[in-house]
């Protein structure tokens, strides 16, 4: 179980880190501009959103196994601040700050609670207080070109690159030229510890606001293990090139068992 928190949790710190809603408009040109290459209305992705952009947000994380004798869930809320707090020449710093986590855990006959708001935490949930303790008293900092790659992250505390795998590996990949309709484009890349990622991202709607992608993957994992399917939806807001709202699915195999797991996350 302590595996797949630590899966997780840079799930929605990757996923997250492409939400937001700005809080300071401004005259900036637009991130995901129309262009004129090749016929149809195609834009180009990237992602370059102003400095000072702030984002307030909220994550839902929902896993649950597929083994009824086995039965396994994990519910968890995570609220954030993230903020883009430097840009040099294509390369965005953003700081991650977490503001409040609910969990709750069911495995078995084992029950627990976790709320980083609570003043009181028993035996059980002193356990995941002292893994996001880090999480909620510093910041994440995390370098991102404008292609979406992940460059750099400072972890704070005690939490190590072996806890949270290749973060790079849950982000979504921006294509190299002008995309349109019905376009696609791939992208694989190895997730640490547990296998590699291969990624198709298509585009499925182009509005004067936003652009949808569907994104459909699976996790070729290092145990030999059958593969972990991935897919999901975001809308970029044109102007940033950051996910307006999202959700991603995934059918992961963990130690020989099913596990299905739904990542939503909204902008608020």
């Amino acid at each position: 179980m302590k595996k797949l928190i630590w899966i997780l949790v840079p799930c929605l710190i990757a996923l997250s880190s492409c939400n937001t809603r700005t809080e300071n408009p401004s005259n900036e040109k637009l991130s995901i501009e129309s262009s004129s290459e090749g016929s149809g209305d195609k834009v180009l992705i990237r992602l370059k959103p102003p400095q000072g952009t702030t984002q307030h947000m909220t994550v839902t994380l929902n896993v649950k196994s597929e083994d009824e004798e086995d039965e396994m869930s994990v519910n968890m809320v995570s609220k954030m601040d993230v903020s883009v707090v430097d840009q040099q020449d294509t390369v965005n710093t953003f700081e991650m700050r977490y503001k409040s986590m609910k969990m709750s855990i069911r495995a078995g006959a084992m029950e627990m609670e976790y709320d980083s708001e609570s003043n009181e935490q028993n035996s059980m949930s002193a356990i995941l207080d002292g893994q996001m303790k880090a999480l909620l008293e510093k910041p994440v900092f995390m370098k991102m070109d404008q292609m979406g790659r992940l460059i750099e992250m400072h972890l704070p505390g005690n939490i190590t690159k072996e806890q949270t795998g290749d973060l790079s590996s849950f982000a979504v990949p921006l294509p190299e030229q002008a995309v349109g309709m019905g376009d696609s484009w791939t992208a694989k890349k190895q997730v640490e510890n547990y296998g590699e990622l291969d990624m198709t991202m298509t585009i499925d709607k182009i509005t004067v606001d936003a652009v949808q992608i569907k994104v459909k993957g699976f996790i070729n994992t290092n145990d030999g293990e059958n593969p972990s399917e991935i897919d999901g939806v975001y809308q970029l807001d044109r102007k940033t090139g950051m996910t307006k709202d999202g959700q991603m699915n995934m059918q992961m195999n963990m130690a020989g068992k099913k596990m299905k797991t739904i990542i939503e996350f909204k902008s608020t």
